[in-house]
């Protein structure tokens, strides 16, 4: 007997129904994808296995763990969800697609994020965690930093971001633009503190609290973030994918949704 597909929409894209013989029915995922839209360096995708390479105009599926090199960036759109993310260097991610709402895992290193606005779409529905935080937008922009030991720092650009312990023992906290916090793994949200820096500094390594100053090797950075933006492909200049000014020069897409 052929099986016979239906497709049903969910939050993470869609879900499939497959009749199998004696008319028990299979739910099976198939996900959000993920379009590679600029990409500076080496950008790998290291689950499902084997390891790839990615290139500029790759898809990639809900799912997927990618890794970006020292020297490399990388920007990801997700066109249904209106989400734009920019992975620095010696970043990791998850493409989530077993969280519902949940777009991107941060594991370790800096994310710079920036969302369209979307009128039918929840804060709950275009969510970011990482080892120690949820993270949930209003057509916002802002960067997330993830150190070595799981600590998480939100600087927010552009728009007002809910932040969350990612165990919820902890009252929320709302984040508005130029403003920061801290979420130390196993602890709540710190009060949001002024952060003083742009799109483009947070692009180039500087971490709120640190004006001026690169992010240290602990922050996902290392030495690269004094010449990041050299030497950049079109649109992966400094505060590239923020349409604000905030950061400079913007690829297409930035800065949507304030």
């Amino acid at each position: 007997m052929k099986r016979l597909i239906v497709a049903s929409a969910v939050i993470l894209g869609a879900t499939v129904l497959v009749a199998l013989p004696g008319g028990e029915m299979k739910t099976e995922s198939v996900g959000l994808t993920y379009e590679v839209s600029a990409l500076r360096g080496k950008l790998l995708r290291e689950e499902p296995t084997p390891t790839e390479r990615l290139a500029v105009g790759n898809i990639v599926r809900s799912g997927a763990v990618l890794r970006t090199g020292w020297w490399a960036s990388a920007e990801l759109s997700c066109p249904t969800r209106g989400a734009h993310f920019k992975l620095e260097p010696s970043t990791r991610v998850r493409l989530t697609d077993d969280v519902p709402g949940v777009l991107l895992d941060l594991q370790k290193g800096n994310v710079r994020a920036w969302f369209d606005a979307l009128g039918s779409e929840s804060p709950s529905e275009r969510l970011v965690t990482t080892p120690s935080a949820v993270l949930a937008v209003r057509g916002t922009e802002y960067g997330v930093s993830v150190n070595k030991e799981g600590d998480t720092t939100i600087a927010v650009f552009h728009g007002v971001v809910e932040v969350r312990d990612l165990a919820r023992h902890r009252e929320r906290v709302m984040v508005q633009a130029g403003m920061f916090c801290t979420v130390p793994r196993g602890e709540g949200p710190t009060s949001p503190t002024a952060h003083g820096i742009t799109a483009g500094d947070f692009d180039r390594g500087v971490m709120p609290g640190k004006s001026g100053h690169a992010a240290s090797p602990g922050m996902g950075m290392g030495s690269d973030s004094g010449t990041h933006n050299q030497g950049s492909s079109p649109g992966m200049g400094a505060g590239s994918g923020s349409g604000s000014g905030s950061g400079g020069g913007g690829s297409k897409g930035g800065g949507h949704g304030r």
